[in-house]
């Protein structure tokens, strides 16, 4: 079983208080963490929050995280801001588009200010509707914030951007609303 899967994760309590993190450096060192197998292949995070009243994340290097770097859901508030993310290109997923996210999840209010990095997926992901982790904690997303976003090429072979720097999905009824982009730049393999 996938027991290393988690840096940090809380549970499925709803309404919890604050969350609050700021410096240091996160390596998940690329190894030992959820195996990368099909189908069931997203299962590594450094950090998992969910149903809290606010989320703060500020300051921070994230690395080499086999899957998201941080996963949101369910949370009033989240705020995200002067990170750095590195992870590696995916092993199982070559080319990119599957694995070793950036910020993926759904939270009520969201902002995202002054992050740079390179993922082989998503930098940031916005996903109403979704509940990949189980946590029962989809919700319509309200406001959207998104500024000074640097997407870089991957260190070990410069020939990779970013698989895609900032996406909106949304299913089964849910909606985003009230979304601002003011500076997502840098270098994708795909879309912006």
């Amino acid at each position: 079983a996938n027991t290393r899967k988690w840096i940090f994760a809380s549970n499925k309590t709803k309404n919890k208080g604050t969350f609050t993190w700021s410096g240091g450096i996160i390596n998940g060192n690329g190894v030992n963490q959820g195996e990368e197998i099909e189908p069931d292949h997203d299962v590594s995070r450094s950090f998992q929050l969910m149903n809290f009243y606010k989320v703060e994340i500020s300051n921070v290097l994230i690395k080499d995280i086999a899957g998201h770097a941080i996963a949101h859901w369910g949370n009033e508030y989240a705020h995200f801001h002067d990170i750095e993310i590195r992870q590696g290109i995916s092993p199982t997923h070559p080319t990119g588009g599957s694995r070793r996210d950036g910020i993926t999840g759904s939270s009520k209010n969201l902002v995202f200010e002054n992050l740079k990095g390179f993922v082989d997926d998503d930098f940031i992901a916005v996903c109403a509707g979704w509940d990949w982790v189980g946590s029962g904690s989809t919700v319509n997303v309200e406001n959207v914030y998104v500024k000074n976003i640097q997407l870089e090429r991957n260190i070990q072979d410069p020939t990779f951007g970013c698989f895609r720097g900032f996406a909106v999905y949304s299913r089964e009824g849910f909606t985003v609303k009230n979304l601002v982009v003011d500076g997502v730049f840098g270098y994708v393999n795909t879309e912006c």
